[in-house]
Protein backbone atom coordinates (compact mmCIF):
# COMPACT_ATOMS: atom_id res chain seq x y z
CA UNK A 1 0.00 0.00 0.00
CA UNK A 2 1.13 3.20 -0.95
CA UNK A 3 3.04 6.09 1.34
CA UNK A 4 0.47 8.47 0.68
CA UNK A 5 -2.80 6.57 1.91
CA UNK A 6 -1.21 5.31 5.09
CA UNK A 7 0.02 8.83 5.74
CA UNK A 8 -3.75 10.27 5.12
CA UNK A 9 -5.29 7.35 7.15
CA UNK A 10 -6.10 9.49 10.19
CA UNK A 11 -6.83 13.32 8.00
CA UNK A 12 -8.35 11.97 4.87
CA UNK A 13 -11.43 9.57 5.04
CA UNK A 14 -11.01 8.63 1.35
CA UNK A 15 -7.87 7.41 2.22
CA UNK A 16 -9.45 4.87 4.55
CA UNK A 17 -12.28 4.23 2.18
CA UNK A 18 -9.42 3.03 -0.69
CA UNK A 19 -7.26 1.09 1.75
CA UNK A 20 -10.87 -1.05 2.66
CA UNK A 21 -11.62 -1.14 -0.62
CA UNK A 22 -7.68 -2.97 -1.28
CA UNK A 23 -8.16 -4.93 1.49
CA UNK A 24 -11.79 -6.14 0.67
CA UNK A 25 -10.50 -6.87 -3.11
CA UNK A 26 -7.79 -8.76 -1.83
CA UNK A 27 -9.11 -11.43 0.87
CA UNK A 28 -12.02 -11.45 -2.16
CA UNK A 29 -8.52 -12.91 -4.24
CA UNK A 30 -6.51 -14.62 -1.33
CA UNK A 31 -4.06 -12.34 -1.54
CA UNK A 32 -1.81 -10.36 1.10
CA UNK A 33 -1.68 -6.61 2.03
CA UNK A 34 1.10 -5.25 2.72
CA UNK A 35 1.43 -1.60 3.96
CA UNK A 36 4.48 0.37 3.95
CA UNK A 37 5.76 3.52 6.19
CA UNK A 38 3.46 2.36 9.14
CA UNK A 39 5.48 4.61 11.48
CA UNK A 40 2.81 4.51 14.91
CA UNK A 41 1.21 1.67 16.39
CA UNK A 42 -1.96 3.50 16.28
CA UNK A 43 -1.66 3.07 12.10
CA UNK A 44 -1.25 -0.42 12.49
CA UNK A 45 -3.68 -1.23 14.80
CA UNK A 46 -6.22 0.66 12.53
CA UNK A 47 -4.53 -0.86 9.42
CA UNK A 48 -5.39 -4.46 11.26
CA UNK A 49 -8.99 -3.34 11.99
CA UNK A 50 -9.47 -2.97 7.91
CA UNK A 51 -7.74 -5.95 6.85
CA UNK A 52 -3.90 -5.52 6.17
CA UNK A 53 -1.85 -8.77 6.92
CA UNK A 54 1.78 -6.93 6.65
CA UNK A 55 3.59 -3.73 7.91
CA UNK A 56 6.62 -2.23 7.40
CA UNK A 57 7.92 1.08 8.29
CA UNK A 58 9.94 2.83 10.72
CA UNK A 59 7.57 1.46 13.47
CA UNK A 60 9.15 -1.96 13.12
CA UNK A 61 13.28 -0.59 12.11
CA UNK A 62 14.86 3.01 10.51
CA UNK A 63 16.12 2.58 6.75
CA UNK A 64 19.18 0.70 6.66
CA UNK A 65 21.50 0.19 3.60
CA UNK A 66 20.65 -2.56 1.14
CA UNK A 67 24.08 -4.51 2.13
CA UNK A 68 23.27 -4.58 5.89
CA UNK A 69 19.44 -5.41 5.59
CA UNK A 70 20.32 -8.88 4.38
CA UNK A 71 23.43 -9.08 6.93
CA UNK A 72 22.15 -8.80 9.76
CA UNK A 73 18.65 -8.15 11.21
CA UNK A 74 17.81 -5.12 13.31
CA UNK A 75 18.28 -5.54 17.16
CA UNK A 76 15.45 -4.70 19.82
Amino acid sequence: MRCSLVKGLFSQQNCQEIILSITSLAEALHLTVLAEYVETEEQRETLHQIGCDCYQGYLYSPAVPVGAAAAEPPKR
